[in-house]
């Protein structure tokens, strides 16, 4: 990991090809065809399990999250077990949840979790990546329950499929400064740019690493070849590698959720290290 770490040098980056095409704040061109059997599929989710639980969504969130760092501590300091889920709703606008989220179960299989204030108590779903119904007596999610207070012995019912649709990770648009504020650094326009091209170079090298576990080292290169063309701003950018990736094969977007925090968690893992990017942030 050294490597993506050494500060970089300065300048421009260059202009565009002609014939690049410019949508949503982003410039690119056209990407890599995906190889058979790596088409793009709906991240549309399964049925889930709505569990009534004590307290306000807060608490809920709180409480599922405590539950799964029981499994698996932290892997970094800044790292939650649950974060936010890019997600559309698409079912009855009366059941629409106020929050959602990812994180795993017992067994480490992604589960989404969605949040619902109601009169007396949070209505809190349970999503397991999957389909079919036996998914919700699965032992990974079972011990996940066991764990949540309240949660074994609450009142339960199971929600129909088809309501949730999973996309690209959200990356919070103060992300930048966000980071250099956590980091005890000035938040200037040279200080967000240091920090906003590691945050992009990250999340390539991440997304490649994707690309080359569920196809081939070439088409992991020729989307990283790709993504060198893109211009925008930084979080612009990220945002347009992270749908392509989404857009490359849809299994693997609830595992590309924790990405914007897990770039963050590591380039804030190295503030106090020599010789990295943080040398040129003042």
């Amino acid at each position: 990991m050294r490597g993506l770490f050494r500060r970089r040098s300065g300048g421009a980056a260059p202009a565009a090809p002609a014939g690049v095409a410019a949508t949503a704040g982003v410039v690119g061109v056209s990407a890599p065809v995906a190889p058979a059997g790596q088409r793009s599929r709906p991240g549309l989710m399964g049925s889930g399990l709505l569990v009534a639980l004590p307290g306000t969504p807060s608490d809920a969130i709180a409480a599922v999250e405590a539950a799964m760092e029981t499994f698996r501590p932290r892997q970094y300091p800044e790292l939650p077990r649950l974060v936010p889920a890019g997600w559309r709703w698409v079912g009855a606008d009366a059941d629409r949840p106020a929050e959602v989220w990812v994180g795993a179960d017992r067994d480490n299989t992604p589960v989404v979790v969605t949040v619902r204030p109601a009169e007396r108590h949070t209505e809190v779903g349970f999503y397991p990546w999957g389909s079919g119904d036996d998914r919700l007596q699965s032992a990974g999610l079972t011990a996940l329950l066991a764990k949540v207070p309240g949660a074994a012995d609450a009142p339960s019912r199971v929600a129909p499929g088809g309501t949730i649709v999973l996309g690209p990770p959200p990356i919070p648009g103060d992300l930048l400064e966000g980071m250099l504020r956590a980091a005890g650094r000035a938040v200037t326009p040279s200080n967000v740019d240091v920090v906003g091209q590691m945050f992009v170079t990250q999340v390539k090298v991440k997304a490649s690493q994707f690309i080359q576990n569920s196809a081939t080292q070439a088409s992991a290169l020729a989307f990283l070849d790709r993504w060198a063309l893109l211009r925008g701003g930084h979080l612009d950018v990220a945002r347009g590698v992270l749908a392509e990736l989404c857009a490359w094969d849809a299994t693997v977007i609830p595992y590309t959720q924790d990405i914007p925090l897990r770039m963050r968690a590591i380039m804030l893992q190295v503030i106090d290290t020599p010789g990295t990017f943080w040398d040129d942030v003042t």
